[in-house]
């Protein structure tokens, strides 16, 4: 089989299991084919971005729930508070109690919450 019908057969291969949702089981040819032409460094190249995005992701969670602060002492010596922190995230409202809860109940549904 010439490199053109190797292409062509591949890509049918792939193609088709792609379409109907279902493994195949490449040929020892068929990865060499892949490797030529460089898909192993756009698996690797295509994994470091999704790493990178994992990390950002991490960050900006940790900052988000943190308020901007790490809470460690080096933290609070650098502002020269003594203050502790609250434990509450950066634009949260502190917890609500279960009648606060009911009356929403109430006013969303226009009956009490129990009937």
């Amino acid at each position: 089989m010439t490199n053109c019908e190797s292409l062509v057969h591949l890509d049918r291969k792939l193609s088709r299991a792609m379409f109907s949702r279902r493994g195949i089981k490449l040929t020892a040819d068929d990865l060499d084919l892949l490797a030529s032409l460089g898909m192993p460094a756009k698996v690797a190249q295509a994994k470091a971005k999704a790493l990178e995005d994992e990390a950002k992701c991490r960050q900006l969670r940790v900052v988000s729930t943190n308020g901007g602060r790490s809470g460690s002492i080096s933290s609070v010596a650098q502002t020269g508070s003594q203050q502790a922190i609250d434990g509450t995230s950066g634009g949260t409202m502190p917890g609500q109690g279960a009648s606060s809860g009911e009356a929403r109940a109430r006013q969303m549904f226009g009956r009490r919450a129990n009937a």
